[in-house]
């Protein structure tokens, strides 16, 4: 099995005139949008025999959420699927088309979920807009299970680590959550002074690790505080991997916990949090999509962030020790089983 890391294209081309092949191409979108995506690989593992391969075509700054799943045969390097002109021009975003007829070509069956892919199909029909009702009842990851013609069970969004990543990790402590501060969209964030005000009250109830490089770190003087900035996605993976629980806005660190099984709380405000969390198991969330009646969506985002900036920290803060208290009591229910 070679899925610890890249693969060449020439090897699995070989293996495929001999098998049957099942290839997923993801190459445009976020780390989380990876993780959501390995639903449909639980749920086409789950309905065919292991003589059936999948192969995963990504680009490397994705693919770590693909290592040692024990459900793909081969990742590939999808960047190598952009079409090279004589001139050494590069045309991006031809790699799709590219890569679907060198499979196809071979027998395999290919599904293409970068953009426009299913979910964001979806999502441009029912956004919620000023003067239009609607409700969203498919989470992102049954959405792309669905385009691979499988069905989806909550769970089945899997990440996992190596055994000599779970044996070499050092945690910073024996207990710790960690909040991911930042999304890369400024619609999704709340106000810097919300943050700071955040990390203090945390801190009272948490040892906490940062996990944000734009975060502008001020609490220097909180020894139960540490900050992960700019490591590698491995590194990022097994620091979540190892946590209580993981707060956050919309970003992959919230996709990266669920993916590992471990209790979320998702701070939102212009999506609607069900379509991102609700199919891991222990979700929790902040919903403050509602409570604008401009109800901007995710493809208009309301450049004020009034949702966000509306949020009363104190609250919040109190909620997520709730939740976080419900968590660790269901855990140790379920473990007394």
């Amino acid at each position: 099995m070679f899925n610890q890391g890249f693969t060449r294209l020439e090897t699995v081309i070989d293996d495929i005139k001999n098998h049957d092949f099942i290839v997923i191409y993801r190459d445009i979108g976020g780390i989380g949008d990876g993780v959501m995506i390995t639903g449909a690989v639980t749920g086409l593992r789950r309905g065919f025999d292991k003589s059936v391969k999948i192969v995963v075509a990504t680009i490397p700054y994705i693919a770590p959420v693909f290592f040692n799943n024990p459900d793909i045969d081969w990742i590939v390097d999808s960047s190598q699927f952009d079409r090279i002109h004589a001139d050494g021009a590069v045309d991006f975003g031809s790699g799709k088309e590219i890569c679907k007829i060198i499979f196809e070509k071979y027998g395999a069956v290919f599904y293409g979920l970068s953009h426009p892919c299913p979910s964001a199909q979806y999502e441009s029909i029912n956004e919620p807009l000023p003067k239009r009702d609607t409700h969203i009842v498919k989470s992102r990851q049954q959405l792309f299970s669905e385009a691979c013609g499988v069905g989806f069970e909550k769970g089945d969004c899997r990440l996992y680590l190596s055994d000599v990543e779970r044996d070499s990790f050092h945690p910073p402590f024996k207990d710790y959550i960690v909040f991911h501060i930042k999304s890369n969209s400024k619609s999704r964030n709340l106000p810097n002074n919300h943050v700071d005000y955040m990390i203090k009250l945390l801190s009272k109830h948490f040892n906490i690790v940062l996990l944000s490089h734009e975060y502008k770190y001020k609490h220097t003087e909180i020894k139960n505080i540490i900050k992960l900035d700019r490591k590698p996605l491995t590194e990022i993976m097994q620091t979540i991997a190892f946590s209580n629980m993981v707060i956050g806005v919309d970003s992959m660190g919230l996709h990266i916990g669920g993916g590992f099984g471990i209790p979320l709380y998702g701070i939102f405000g212009t999506v609607d949090p069900r379509m991102r969390l609700e199919a891991y198991h222990n979700s929790f969330w902040y919903n403050g999509y509602n409570r604008c009646k401009r109800k901007p969506c995710w493809y208009h985002p309301c450049i004020f962030g009034f949702c966000m900036k509306s949020i009363n920290v104190g609250n919040l803060v109190d909620d997520i020790v709730w939740k976080y208290n419900t968590a660790t009591k269901l855990e140790g229910l379920l473990n007394a089983i």
